[in-house]
C-alpha cells in the first residue's frame, strides 16, 4: 500500500502541473471543506448481499442498495459498491442500478456552504455518479458526473444561476481517486486527490428540492426520453458536509491487534471506532524505522530483519481529520528451520562416463538433486548405480547442455557411486546435493530453467513461485568460457559447489542455496559472474517444500 500512496503523490504533482499550464487555479494543499457539519457518511462497506446503505455519521440517513449493485466488492484493499457497465448507446433503463437515499433537507445546500467528497474508481469515460434533483427540478439541483472520464460537479440554484467545479484531466484509469467539491455563496471549487483543480466565482442561488439522492445514475429516467447516464465502476465512500454548527467532532479511538509467526507480523486496526463518523486512514510505525500507510484498509503485515521487541503504533484518522493512536509491543524471533543441508559431491572431468559418490551422511528420505552441465549437445543417459531418479529437464544453452534430476534417497544410497554416460566424451560439471526435512511425498514445490543467447559474463537465475511457508531454494548456474575456473556468486546465498575443468572449451558450474527459509512469493533473479563473456549458459531455480 505504501507503493499505492506513492503513485497517487506522483499523480497529484502531474495533475497540478497540467492545470497550472491550462491557467486554472491549482494548489497542493489538501482539500479544505468549507462546511463543517457532517450530515451523512456512507462507507459502502456493506457485505455481499447487503440491501441497506448504512449512514455511519450518526444522523440516520440510511438508504437502499440497488438490486443490481454488488456490495462487498474488494479492490486494492478497499470494500466498495460495484456498479455494472451499461452501454449508453443501448438506452437501457435499469432501476436497480442505483443506490437511493430518501430526501432530506440536509442534502440541500440551500443558500449556505455545502461540500461533498467521494472516493471512486472507473475505467469508463461517462456516467452520472451522484445527484440530488435533475434538469428542470423546482428549487435547483446539484450533481457529480465524469464526462470523458473528467470529474465535474455542478450546482444550479432555483434561479438558474450555475457554477461548475472541474478538471481537464481524465481519471478513468482504474485506480482509486478522491474528489471533493465545495460550494459557497460566492464560488464553486474542486479538488482531485488533494489538489485544487478549479475555482469559479459567482453565486449559485438557493438549492432546495425534495428529490431523493441517487448514487450511480439518475433516479428518474426511462433510457429514451430521459437518458439514465449510469455510472460504471466502484465507489468506496461518500461524505456530505453542510453549513456550520453542530456538535464538535469526537476523535476516533484506535485499536491495535497483532499476530506474529517468526519474523513476520500481521497487524489489524479493525477494532478502531469513531463515535460520530468513520475511520478513513491508517498510518503505521513498525518500531524498526519502517512505516506504511494503508488508507482505508485496517490491516497490514511487516517482516522484521532480526529478532527483538518492537513498539508498533497505528494512527487512525476519521472523516473530519481527527486522529487517534494506539501502540503495543511485539516480540519476534526466527522460526526453527525445517530444511537443512546435508552435503554434496562434485566431479569436474573430460570423460564419457561422469560419476560421483553419494555423500556418506545421506539418510533415507533425504532429497537428492543432481545437475550435469556438459560442453556438448551429446546424448545424456540416465543415472545408474543409484536408481529412482526423476528427470526435471534437459536444456541446451549455447554450446552446452544441462540436465537435472531429483529423487528421495533410499536405504543403501549413501556411499554408492552414481554414473551418467554421455553419447561422446565431454567436459562436464556433475554435482549432487542432499537436503533433509523436505516433504517425502513431493519435495520439489516448483522449478524453472533458462538459457540466454546473449553474450554476457553475468547470468541470472529464472524466477520460480514459493508457495509453501519455510521452504528453501536451490540455484544452479552453468557458464562456458576458456577463462573461468569458478563463478562469483551473488550475495545472500550459501555456496555448495563451484568449479570447472582445465583447458579450453570448459564449463563452470556453481550450485548454491538460500541457506534458510525464504518468504512466500517468488524467488530468482540472482546473478553470478564469470571471468569472461559467453553465449553458453543455463540457469536453474529449484524450490524445496518442507515436510
Amino acid at each position: 500500500m505504501r507503493t499505492g500512496r506513492g503513485v497517487r503523490t506522483v499523480g497529484r504533482l502531474a495533475l497540478a502541473a497540467v492545470v497550472a499550464a491550462a491557467g486554472v487555479l491549482a494548489g497542493v494543499s489538501p482539500a479544505q471543506a468549507v462546511a463543517t457539519r457532517t450530515v451523512a457518511f456512507w462507507s459502502m462497506d456493506e457485505p455481499a448481499g447487503g440491501t441497506v446503505l448504512t449512514d455511519s455519521s450518526g444522523n440516520g440517513r440510511h438508504g437502499r442498495v440497488g438490486d443490481e449493485v454488488v456490495a462487498g466488492t474488494r479492490y486494492d484493499g478497499a470494500t466498495a459498491h460495484r456498479f455494472a457497465y451499461h452501454n449508453p448507446a443501448d438506452k437501457e433503463y435499469v432501476p436497480g442500478h442505483v443506490d437511493l437515499v430518501p430526501a432530506s433537507n440536509d442534502f440541500n445546500p440551500e443558500a449556505g456552504d455545502f461540500s461533498f467528497s467521494i472516493r471512486y474508481r472507473t475505467t469508463k469515460s461517462f456516467g452520472n455518479i451522484m445527484q440530488k434533483g435533475q434538469g428542470g427540478t423546482a428549487g435547483g439541483y446539484w450533481k457529480f458526473e465524469a464526462p470523458e472520464g473528467k470529474p465535474r460537479c455542478m450546482f444550479r440554484g432555483g434561479d438558474g444561476a450555475t457554477r461548475t467545479g472541474y478538471t481537464g484531466t481524465s481519471i478513468s484509469d482504474g485506480r482509486w481517486h478522491t474528489v471533493t467539491c465545495n460550494r459557497t455563496a460566492s464560488y464553486v471549487e474542486m479538488y482531485v486527490d488533494g489538489v485544487r483543480t478549479s475555482r469559479l466565482t459567482g453565486p449559485t442561488g438557493t438549492i432546495n428540492n425534495n428529490w431523493q439522492l441517487s448514487i450511480g445514475g439518475k433516479s428518474s429516467c426511462d433510457g429514451v426520453n430521459v437518458t439514465c447516464d449510469y455510472f460504471a465502476g466502484d465507489i468506496d465512500w461518500i461524505r456530505l458536509v453542510k453549513g456550520t454548527g453542530g456538535a464538535a467532532n469526537t476523535p476516533p479511538r484506535a485499536d491495535l491487534a497483532a499476530s506474529c509467526s517468526g519474523l513476520v507480523c500481521a497487524f489489524s486496526a479493525a477494532g478502531s471506532t469513531d463515535a460520530d463518523g468513520a475511520v478513513q486512514d491508517h498510518a503505521w510505525d513498525f518500531g524498526d524505522g519502517a512505516t506504511a500507510g494503508t488508507v482505508s484498509v485496517p490491516t497490514t503485515t511487516h517482516t522484521y530483519a532480526q529478532a527483538g521487541t518492537y513498539r508498533v503504533a497505528v494512527a487512525v484518522t476519521d472523516d473530519r481529520g481527527a486522529t487517534g493512536t494506539a501502540t503495543r509491543d511485539v516480540t519476534v524471533a526466527p522460526l526453527p528451520e525445517l530444511i537443512s543441508y546435508v552435503g554434496q559431491a562434485t566431479a569436474n572431468a573430460n570423460v564419457t562416463n561422469h560419476s560421483v559418490v553419494v555423500p556418506a551422511g545421506v539418510r533415507p528420505g533425504d532429497t537428492l538433486l543432481l545437475f550435469l552441465g556438459q560442453n556438448t549437445h551429446a546424448d545424456t543417459g540416465e543415472p545408474t548405480g543409484v536408481t529412482g531418479w526423476t528427470r526435471l529437464e534437459r536444456l541446451d544453452g549455447g554450446y552446452a547442455t544441462t540436465t537435472a534430476w531429483w529423487k528421495v534417497a533410499a536405504a543403501g544410497d549413501a556411499g554408492t557411486t552414481l554414473r551418467v554416460t554421455l553419447g561422446k566424451q565431454s567436459k562436464g560439471n556433475l554435482v549432487l546435493a542432499a537436503y533433509r526435512g523436505t516433504d517425502p511425498a513431493a519435495p520439489l514445490a516448483a522449478f524453472a530453467s533458462a538459457a540466454d543467447p546473449a553474450s554476457s559474463a553475468t547470468r541470472v537465475t529464472p524466477t520460480a513461485p514459493v508457495v509453501a511457508e519455510r521452504g528453501w531454494v536451490v540455484s544452479y548456474w552453468l557458464h562456458g568460457d576458456a577463462t573461468s575456473t569458478a563463478l562469483t556468486p551473488p550475495p545472500g546465498v550459501q555456496v555448495r559447489s563451484n568449479g570447472s575443468q582445465t583447458g579450453g572449451g570448459r564449463v563452470t558450474g556453481l550450485l548454491a542455496d538460500s541457506g534458510a527459509s525464504v518468504p512466500t512469493g517468488a524467488y530468482g533473479g540472482l546473478g553470478a559472474t564469470a571471468a569472461a563473456a559467453s553465449t553458453t549458459t543455463t540457469t536453474w531455480t529449484v524450490v524445496l517444500r518442507p515436510a
